[in-house]
């Protein structure tokens, strides 16, 4: 049954509300977005005049907008943004100074209360020259709580996908953070031979924040700071034995920060390994939580709630191209339940399935669906789940857009959705070739 003619979910099924697309003034634009459990939303984008920041209504709709200023640039920039239950709103920016081709990139960051008018962005990144054109930050993220900012990027190395193997040059991973109103001080936290990878950055539910990455290539870092602030992170390193692919980070609702992996060798079933690192900075024994088949792909876990873990993995049929998505639920410490098929194979072939878990155990998961009698066209279909509960029969998330796939155009795979703890999510679309709208932009809610 193609995923078009699905009937309503069965009454058990926890279902959220998704808002109908709200067109976005923008065209192929690389949109960042971040809400809190209030309700209230933000998203920013890069122009060549620094970030646009927007305010969210319930509905999608913008309602207002502020552009944040960054020191004296030429060319394109990158704006990430967060947001805390208090109003509280931190804007990261790389931008480029336009010294000669190819360089040079900085960071710069804001904070402040959302409702007042954003200050200008302070440069946080040391000073680069063309000379230090393989030194270039990149992978940039933000948070925001009790009115402390803290950024995070990558410098040299160069991001890579956890399925590389080329040699990887050496880099490091800065911090910058202080308090709204400045001023904002920078630290380098480590420094890698080969580079790190898969930098990522949360907030621990009594708002400290968390940055963690894989270096060398099988190396877990883990830093964190204490509320109060500080001069200088705790820095945590433990290297992981027969890693053979980094799947990512996730962080639950009691502080843990959670690196998954696969390990096993080429051309046979993957082994899917989970380390917990605890809020205290301690590493615990990794546990095999599943095996992946040989031809499985897209594997993903998310967390939430307190100690929940999801794991999801795909399995696609070369004849017909249909993609099966199976998942595995359990805890961080615990055991995992049964497999359980997610949606029926009508879904389209693509890399991962992005989704979350909140602080209810209440699980989202987004994938592309056919559409009924267009064999050539998708669009994004949603499954729901109640802990204890199987997940739900696919939902259209927008039929009236096909080939409108989460974030990029052309892009096969899906990016994650900014989401808070307890579910409120906001993500985009962007339309692609065949679409009749090719590089239009609509923003989508979802509301637990």
């Amino acid at each position: 049954m193609l995923v078009g003619a699905f009937s309503a979910s069965p009454s058990w099924a926890f279902t959220g509300r998704f808002t109908a697309p709200v067109r976005l003034p923008t065209r192929e634009t690389i949109w960042q977005f971040a809400v809190n459990d209030r309700g209230q939303a933000v998203g920013a984008y890069g122009t060549r005049a620094g970030a646009v920041v927007t305010r969210l209504a319930r509905s999608g709709r913008i309602e207002h907008s502020w552009t944040v200023g960054v020191p004296a640039h030429v060319g394109g920039v990158y704006a990430t943004i967060a947001l805390d239950d208090r109003g509280e709103v931190a804007v990261a920016v790389e931008y480029t100074d336009g010294q000669s081709e190819g360089c040079c990139l900085h960071i710069a960051v804001a904070a402040w209360r959302l409702g007042e008018r954003p200050p200008e962005a302070q440069a946080v990144s040391p000073a680069l020259t063309p000379a230090d054109s393989s030194d270039q930050p990149g992978e940039l993220s933000v948070v925001v709580a009790d009115g402390m900012l803290t950024a995070v990027w990558q410098r040299g190395g160069g991001p890579i996908s956890q399925y590389e193997e080329e040699e990887l040059e050496p880099g490091q991973v800065e911090e910058a953070f202080g308090r709204l109103g400045g001023p904002f001080h920078t630290v380098r936290l480590v420094a890698a031979r080969k580079g790190p990878s898969l930098l990522n950055l949360h907030l621990t539910p009594d708002g400290r924040p968390v940055a963690s990455w894989l270096q060398d290539r099988d190396v877990v870092g883990v830093a964190s700071r204490r509320l109060a602030g500080g001069s200088r992170p705790a820095v945590h390193l433990r290297r992981v034995r027969r890693l053979r692919y980094g799947v990512g980070f996730a962080h639950d609702g009691a502080g843990d920060t959670l690196f998954a992996y696969l390990s096993g060798p080429e051309g046979t079933a993957q082994r899917l390994m989970l380390m917990a690192i605890t809020a205290g900075g301690r590493f615990l024994r990794p546990r095999r939580i599943m095996s992946v088949p040989a031809f499985g792909y897209g594997v993903e876990v998310f967390a939430g709630g307190r100690r929940f873990v999801l794991a999801v993995w795909s399995v696609e049929d070369s004849s017909t191209l249909r993609t099966r998505i199976y998942a595995r639920r359990g805890s961080v410490f615990g055991r995992f339940g049964r497999r359980l098929t997610v949606g029926d194979g009508a879904e389209k072939a693509i890399y991962d399935t992005v989704g979350l878990v909140d602080s209810h155990r209440r699980s989202l998961l987004i994938n592309r669906g056919d559409v009924a009698h267009h064999p050539n066209e998708f669009d994004l279909v949603a499954f729901t789940a109640r802990p204890g509960r199987p997940f739900s029969r696919a939902r259209r998330i927008a039929p009236s857009l096909h080939n409108c796939g989460l974030e990029g155009s052309g892009e096969l795979d899906l990016e994650p959705i900014a989401s808070s703890p307890n579910g409120e999510a906001v993500f985009y679309l962007t339309c692609e070739e065949g679409s009749g709208q090719e590089g239009s932009q609509y923003l989508i809610r979802y509301m637990p």
